[in-house]
């Protein structure tokens, strides 16, 4: 089926070797052959908007980078696109974005993975767990399904060895068990003579005798019927998971959780059903066993089936590429680039800062997705006993919830995304913030001024010296428009301003620099406040 995809300004996306090239946050028009009938068509599980009057379906990326793919359904078949979503080119360069990835997860691994539409990194057996990532093996179910209903046809049987009574008449073979019996019964054994059976009417007698019967209930079967029930049970809890999150998520991210849940859910009955169909539904499921793990080395059908399954019990996110499954959904991109400018942060406060001491102090995150929660920080600690603290999302609660605190807003609660303090032995303690901000044209960064000015005019901190020293916004890129707000001339006049924070770059000792100097009071930022 031929394809033809227009960003919303009518430029054509051309397909690059059969692979459809995106921009995070655009939406795009697909237009496919007017002859087509049955139309339908999705990015990954999510299913695209068909616009009845302009012939059409409607590619909506929200703010994620990553794989994905495109399915068009009609009646002559389907046809798939592999779709690479790549950061805006005005924000960061695909090398950049994989830095930035890469550092993240040698820091935290499995911090990349959320709940948006795009695919990275590998889901298989190593690396980190998360309970998102069961998503990712949905590929993993038709083979899955395949290579059971392939074992199903041709089952591993158990011989089973029991003693029976049988008439005398149809033994054909006395063995020595049977000789012993028939020497211990000599009644039972003058029935052999069939001359005395004839004149006596001897009835015909019953001996016992070592009998075999082959049965599906092997161990190994045992063991498949429970990978495949806790593979199901793991994708309904996914779906239970996804169907609670989506009420609390942005209304993107939403639709892709409520999308994805179907798929588990539908994945989960698709391999209850198999089992129901099968001979495995009617046998007792039971972990693997030394004869269980046996036969799966034996036998190609079981380990195919094994290999395909166990991942279902305990995925784990790898960044590095591979073959093993399906690729883990991603956080979004403006979060991505929030946790990397705390990690940037750190490492250049730590790189100007010899001699001091380091400590990470993580808090627990959400329960769907890895990472951690809002308060954690990295703590250092200074030659001479100075103190200085890097906080993520340190929340500064409101007025008038739950009365005066130390650390507070004077208007409703806040959570800059970097808190930086201060506490010298000698000298005032003092406290500073800076706010990420995944954006760059001028109306954007205009718009991300904002949070400065409610961050310094709402908190305050009374142990840190009360109103903070100064605020920064962390920008990935300078537009030419917006370079004034990125001077240090900019900087001492207001107290608030603009910093270049970019991944694949070298340690920012600039910033740094800047950082100290405003918290210690010796900075440029003091020193020209009086001539503006």
């Amino acid at each position: 089926m031929s394809i033809r995809v227009h960003e919303a300004s009518g430029v054509e996306v051309l397909l690059d070797d059969g692979v459809l090239r995106l921009e995070e946050d655009h939406t795009y028009h697909l237009a496919v052959p007017a002859n087509c009938e049955r139309l339908r068509a999705w990015l990954g599980e999510r299913e695209l908007a068909w616009n009845e009057g302009q012939a059409r379906f409607a590619i909506e990326v929200g703010r994620w980078v990553g794989t994905s793919a495109l399915r068009i359904s009609s009646s002559g078949g389907d046809t798939r696109f592999r779709v690479e979503v790549a950061p805006r080119t005005e924000k960061l360069s695909d090398a950049s974005w994989l830095a930035m990835l890469s550092e993240l997860e040698a820091w935290n691994p499995g911090l990349p993975v959320g709940l948006e539409g795009g695919g990275v990194g590998t889901v298989g057996t190593e690396g980190i767990s998360a309970p998102v990532l069961v998503i990712a093996l949905l590929p993993l179910v038709s083979p899955l399904i395949r290579a059971v209903r392939a074992i199903a046809s041709v089952p591993r049987e158990h011989t089973t060895a029991f003693r029976e009574d049988v008439p005398l008449r149809t033994v054909r073979r006395a063995d020595r068990e049977t000789l012993q019996w028939l020497a211990a019964h000599s009644g039972t054994a003058r029935a052999v003579d069939r001359w005395f059976v004839a004149e006596a009417g001897f009835l015909d007698p019953y001996i016992p005798q070592d009998r075999t019967r082959e049965t599906v209930d092997h161990p190994v079967n045992r063991y498949l019927a429970w990978l495949v029930k806790r593979a199901a049970r793991r994708l309904r809890d996914l779906a239970e998971a996804l169907t609670g999150a989506a009420p609390r998520a942005n209304p993107d991210t939403a639709e892709w959780c409520l999308a994805r849940a179907r798929a588990a859910a539908i994945a989960a009955d698709a391999l209850t059903t198999t089992l129901r169909q099968t001979f495995l539904g009617a046998l007792t499921p039971m972990p693997a066993t030394e004869a269980a793990l046996l036969a799966v080395q034996d036998d190609p059908a079981y380990a195919r089936a094994h290999a395909l399954a166990r991942p279902f019990l305990s995925p784990r996110f790898q960044l590095r590429e591979s073959l093993d499954a399906g690729e883990a959904p991603v956080k979004p991109s403006y979060e991505i680039y929030e946790l990397w400018t705390l990690l940037a942060v750190y490492n250049a406060v730590r790189a100007s800062l010899d001699g001091w001491t380091w400590t990470w102090h993580p808090k627990p995150g959400s329960e769907l997705v890895s990472g951690f929660g809002n308060g954690a920080h990295f703590a250092a600690v200074g030659p001479n006993g100075d103190k200085l603290h890097i906080h993520y999302n340190l929340t500064f609660r409101g007025y008038l919830d739950g009365g005066h605190s130390e650390r507070y807003s004077v208007s409703g609660e806040r959570r800059p995304d970097i808190v930086v303090n201060l506490e010298p032995v000698k000298g005032e303690p003092s406290w500073m913030f800076l706010d990420a901000k995944y954006r760059v044209s001028r109306p954007n960064v205009t718009d991300a001024f904002t949070s400065l000015h409610i961050y310094r005019d709402a908190l305050r901190w009374d142990a840190f010296g009360g109103k903070c020293r100064g605020g920064l916004l962390l920008i990935p890129a300078i537009e030419p428009d917006c370079a004034p707000w990125f001077s240090a001339e900019f900087f001492a006049c207001f107290g608030i301003g603009a910093w270049r924070l970019r991944p694949a770059e070298a340690v920012d000792v600039g910033l740094a620099k800047l950082i100290l100097g405003i918290l210690s009071g010796v900075g440029p930022l003091h020193a020209g406040r009086a001539t503006c």
